[in-house]
């Protein structure tokens, strides 16, 4: 899949080193998980399959980390329904 204009002026401007706060970690990692299904769609072998899946486990724990387990719900439901997507994610692809 082609990157959109708006995905490549983001990783042009955010680098995971200057990423600044959890939203644009977010985004970065969504960047990341599409391209490993890219990959695994584009009828790669089983071996490297599981290699992408890996990486993709690597970046919901990654993701699950920066969205941390303080989240309150009731001051941050965003984050916090976010997290939990993660979570469940994660649990799916164990």
């Amino acid at each position: 899949m082609k990157p959109s204009h708006n995905e490549i002026m983001f990783r042009h401007n955010c680098k995971p080193e200057h990423l600044s706060g959890r939203w644009e970690h977010l985004i970065e990692i969504t960047f990341q998980l599409s391209e490993e299904l890219d990959l695994l769609e584009s009828g790669e072998e089983a071996a490297g399959r599981d290699e992408k899946l890996a990486k993709a486990r690597e970046c919901l724990d990654d993701l699950i980390e920066v969205f941390g387990p303080e989240i309150d719900p009731i001051d941050d439901l965003n984050s916090y329904a976010l997290r939990r997507l993660a979570v469940v994610l994660r649990r799916v692809l164990t």
